[in-house]
């Protein structure tokens, strides 16, 4: 945590000392997925009061059974559906449980938004200082060379180092949430597409109902969907701004190629662009790297969805049993765990 306090600080100090803004539009991704979150949690809200969806329903269920099974210990006996009233003491402990829930898918890509909110603070802190390496070197104006403008050899050469420290900051607070955002999010869409494509291909067909009615349900593949769509599109956005800051850091040895070719006018000159090229082309990569295990760019894009799709191939092939005993007969322990999971699926509203 104190790491993370002189961080931000250092943020503060940065971009009073380089002059820049770098707030242009940064927070629009964050709003994005914010909205986007909003989105699918609206979607979650009113479909846990519908037994057509049991996947959404459940977890509702059984944040409230867990909640009152100590003061309420006939919880789980059985009720007519006929019978009961909205509004009892189960229902206000179910519409916890789905505030609890929404809460959680909330609060879950907290993080995840900062982390793109900071990489685009650090993408735009690098434009802006390839602009004025840009104009010092391969054009002309009042600010040249200037200290007012930040375009001198020595002020360059320091924004430049500072910004670096920015990206091996960034890279320290967030590798952990990189990592570990970005591999679960491989192993949930794996799964999740493995989820759908079997529930929707068995969900409807008399013959699993019969030998596995209470796991495959016909409407399960929705809540896999509506899961898989979000965590597909907020891994893009996330891996898609964070390898904008490798990119954007990277343009300014175009620049440097660029003046080459023109010939120099100064030793001190000279001995910018040599720096420059120094630091551009030593062994460690300016981009967030994951700790060292990987580097956030396209390429580690195409790598991601190579895995997921290798991944999802290989489960595909071997097919795992959604049910822990697939070709039994509804026997007794069936028969319970039917019961159970009626219980737990109570419909609230609605009942298709």
């Amino acid at each position: 945590m104190p790491y993370i306090i002189k961080y931000f600080n250092f943020w503060l100090k940065a971009v009073h000392t380089m002059n820049i803004d770098a707030t242009q539009a940064a927070v629009v991704p964050a709003l994005v997925g914010i909205g986007f979150a909003i989105v699918i949690t609206g979607l979650f809200v009113p479909a846990s009061f519908v037994k057509a969806l049991p996947s959404l329903c459940g977890m509702p269920a059984s944040i409230a059974i867990i909640v009152g099974r100590d003061f309420l210990p006939g919880l789980m006996e059985p009720v007519n559906p006929s019978k009961r009233s909205f509004g009892g003491l189960f229902d206000a402990l179910y519409i916890f449980g789905i505030c609890l829930h929404a809460y959680l898918m909330m609060s879950s890509y907290f993080f995840v938004l900062l982390c793109m909110t900071v990489c685009k603070y650090l993408r735009n802190a690098f434009l802006m200082w390839n602009g004025r390496v840009y104009s010092s070197l391969l054009r002309g104006g009042d600010y040249i060379h200037s200290k007012e403008g930040r375009s001198t050899y020595a002020l360059l050469y320091k924004d430049h180092a500072t910004l670096l420290d920015l990206v091996e900051g960034t890279d320290r607070v967030f590798v952990y949430i990189l990592e570990s955002f970005t591999g679960l999010s491989i192993l949930s869409l794996c799964l999740e597409l493995y989820f759908i494509i079997r529930t929707a291909q068995k969900g409807y067909s008399e013959k699993a109902a019969l030998e596995g009615g209470f796991f495959v349900r016909k409407h399960d593949w929705i809540a896999g969907g509506i899961l898989t769509i979000q965590h597909g599109v907020m891994l893009i956005m996330a891996l898609r701004i964070t390898s904008s800051v490798g990119e954007e850091a990277m343009a300014g040895l175009e620049i440097i190629r660029r003046k080459t070719m023109l010939g120099r006018k100064a030793d001190e000159e000279l001995y910018f662009m040599l720096s420059m090229f120094s630091s551009y082309t030593s062994d460690n990569p300016i981009a967030l790297c994951g700790g060292g295990f990987f580097v956030c760019n396209k390429e580690y894009i195409i790598g991601v969805v190579a895995t997921i799709i290798s991944y999802f191939t290989l489960v595909f092939q071997f097919e795992p049993q959604l049910d822990f005993n697939p070709t039994a007969g509804v026997d007794t322990s069936r028969e319970k765990i039917q019961e159970f999971i009626d219980r737990l699926e109570r419909p609230l509203l609605w009942d298709p």
